[in-house]
């Protein structure tokens, strides 16, 4: 038998984890391949944040230079076909 505390946290995980789930569903966008482009989009948008705050740690803790951090940017910049931005 579970108690009331035990009963408020199961109704509290479950329906945060239905919310998720609603939440999930109205955002999911696909595109004709059937992908969900939304997710992909916030995925990518993540891991551009992830290496910038790196390659601001590296700058701030003298692991790289400034123009060397240009270099990578400007190389990155060519291989995908944009535009670099200045450190």
């Amino acid at each position: 038998m579970t108690s009331r505390l035990q009963h408020a946290r199961l109704t509290d995980v479950n329906g945060c984890a239905e919310s998720a789930q609603r939440t999930k569903e109205r955002r999911m966008e696909v595109n004709t391949e059937g992908e969900d482009t939304g997710s992909e989009r916030r995925e990518i948008h993540f891991l551009a944040a992830l290496l910038d705050e790196l390659m601001r740690k590296m700058l701030a803790a003298g692991a790289l230079t400034q123009a060397d951090l240009n270099k990578i940017e400007s190389a990155a910049a060519e291989r995908v076909g944009g535009e670099p931005r200045a450190w």
